[in-house]
């Protein structure tokens, strides 16, 4: 089905405060990646990160990454 979500990255804007200078830090968080089990082992959460990367590279809106990562 064409409609369907099967894979998925979700990115979460978030403030980093340096003490030391005085400075706040725009971080995009990564976090959320999930694809459906019968989807897996396909490349579909490495296109989409590769994807993400990307697009944050090119808007130069965020100061740095972070990949969180947690299995449930």
């Amino acid at each position: 089905n064409q409609d369907q979500l099967v894979s998925t990255v979700y990115i979460r804007r978030f403030l980093v405060r340096s003490s030391e200078e005085n400075r706040q830090y725009l971080c995009g968080g990564i976090g959320n990646v999930a694809t459906l089990p019968d989807y897996r082992r396909q490349g579909l959460s490495r296109h989409l990160l590769r994807m993400t990367l990307a697009k944050m590279e090119q808007s130069e809106e965020f100061d740095f990454s972070f990949l969180g990562t947690e299995k449930h």
